[in-house]
């Protein structure tokens, strides 16, 4: 199979150089600066228009192609699109290419050959890729050994030296919560402040609270209100619930009531659960709005409805009365369904008054039918939690059981709680990861941060600080591996996709 003109290795190597030293806004070439957010406003545009941008006119076709702009969804088609700008020398297109075989659909997918083009666009300064990378070392099912999350700490690192925002805000993450190697507040701090500092909301508010439970400095409170007013105002609705329950409480705020309704309706605007919920207590009391039932009633069930637990309990609550109010009618059967349905649901989410609430609803015949095991069940639940109320309920309800029921329902009590507690702990946890979606925003780079220190020697054979191999143009483009009929994963897609005539790009 004869090579493509202008494909062999020396040729490919000759124009990318001549493109890292020739490159320009101005001359359509595409710099390593480039981001995802300047080719979704070039999509935005006509292709006419986006084909004449700064950007390469195969990175505009194949992100087109990838997401469905104005054509139907092709991968295929995209990943072709993304090599002939790679060729061309572009570092942008590169990423694309390796990000697409990683996380495209199966026509595309390979998962080496998607690592080779993530790492040398990594090695290339592209901050997309490094967190790309870094993203598949920690949250890969297959990686769980303690050496890739430390490989995913070193390219959170890179892309966090080279200004990325959210790479500072994983990595001040990684660091506070000990995720693969020893936990370091302190580092994860600073990572914070340097993530906080480049407008980076998430990071704001997790500095903010931090500060928060450093009561002793009074200067802590002060700059911890600063933080999370920031985090705030960029919309964050962790941050707003926050403002509104600190002027709820007058904690280093002036209390005002009407300033809290503020923020806790900013924050259930945009679906929180917490700040719905007070937003309801708030409307049920007469604090800083005037007293409304209703409203009150809307807003706990749209928290409810949003899985926060204290309001399906309350609900569950309300039903019960409704259901006390009016014995023996077919509204009191609804009530009851309803209120069984929420404390379930409450219970479940781990709430302990709703857990002990469900035991007496199934004592009762809440349900469709008594079951006393499962109240016991329930309401031993609930006793390990530390429920008063449904310690004095257990022992009345095992006068009523035979020992066989008692040991029935302990086991399986005992089943659910460590369900529960192996579904806690497999949670993922609050690292950002880079979306098929996600745009980049350039930001300022940050400080000095050579004191840390870089596990450079984890990557095998990286290039060491100051060597001709680090420097931008003088890493060779990667080799696509290859089969063992000697093909590679362009060519196989080339040939899946109906390509009549085959070409294998062989990129060294």
């Amino acid at each position: 199979m004869q090579r493509m003109e202008g494909t062999d290795p020396e040729t490919l190597r000759e124009m990318f150089l001549q493109k890292e030293h020739s490159a320009s806004p101005q001359d359509g070439w595409d710099p390593t600066y480039v981001t995802l957010d300047q080719i979704k406003q070039a999509v935005g545009n006509d292709v006419e228009t986006a084909s004449s941008s700064t950007l390469h006119p195969h990175i505009v076709h194949g992100y087109m192609c990838e997401k469905g702009r104005r054509r139907p969804i092709d991968h295929q088609q995209a990943l072709q699109h993304y090599m002939q700008a790679v060729r061309a020398g572009s570092v942008l297109a590169a990423f694309l290419f390796g990000r697409l075989c990683l996380l495209g659909d199966s026509s595309v997918r390979n998962v080496e050959c998607g690592l080779r083009y993530l790492q040398f666009a990594a090695f290339q300064g592209n901050t997309d890729a490094i967190e790309t990378l870094a993203w598949y070392y920690l949250r890969n099912p297959q990686n769980k050994t303690n050496y890739n999350h430390r490989k995913a700490v070193y390219w959170y690192t890179q892309a966090a030296e080279k200004g990325h925002p959210r790479a500072q805000y994983n990595l001040g993450y990684i660091y506070s919560h000990g995720l693969g190697l020893r936990k370091d507040h302190k580092l994860g701090m600073y990572w914070y402040r340097k993530a906080a500092g480049n407008d980076y909301p998430q990071a704001q508010y997790k500095l903010g609270m931090a500060l928060l439970a450093d009561q002793v400095k009074t200067a802590s409170l002060v700059q911890a209100i600063a933080w999370l007013r920031l985090a705030a105002d960029a919309k964050d609705p962790r941050a707003q619930y926050q403002l509104g329950l600190m002027y709820s409480l007058g904690k280093g705020v002036p209390q005002d009531d009407t300033i809290a309704v503020f923020w806790y309706r900013l924050a259930a605007d945009q679906h929180y659960g917490r700040a719905a919920y007070n937003l309801g207590l708030s409307y049920k009391t007469g604090l800083g709005v005037p007293c409304d039932p209703m409203r009150a009633f809307r807003y706990l069930l749209y928290a409810a409805k949003l899985g926060y637990a204290r309001a399906q309990y309350q609900l569950a609550k309300l039903y019960q009365s409704r259901a006390q109010a009016t014995p023996n009618s077919t509204e009191s059967n609804r009530s009851k369904t309803l209120a069984f349905s929420w404390a379930g649901k409450a219970a479940r989410n781990g709430e302990q008054k709703a857990q002990s609430l469900l035991g007496e609803f199934y004592a009762l015949g809440y349900s469709a039918k008594q079951d006393l095991v499962r109240a016991y069940g329930w309401l031993y639940l609930a006793s390990l939690a530390g429920e008063q109320k449904a310690r004095s309920s257990i022992s009345r309800i095992a006068s009523l059981l035979p020992e066989e029921d008692i040991e029935e329902a302990f086991d399986w009590a005992m089943h659910w709680h460590r369900g529960k507690s192996q579904q806690r702990s497999s949670q993922p946890s609050r690292i950002h990861i880079p979306q098929m979606d996600s745009v980049a925003h350039p930001r300022q780079p940050v400080q000095d941060t050579t004191h840390l220190e870089t596990p450079r020697h984890l990557l095998g054979h990286p290039p060491a600080p100051g060597t001709d191999a680090e420097k931008p143009g003088t890493i060779p483009l990667p080799r696509q591996p290859r089969d063992s009929a000697g093909e590679t994963h362009l060519t196989r897609v080339r040939r899946g996709a109906g390509v009549a005539k085959r070409a294998r790009f062989e990129i060294e």
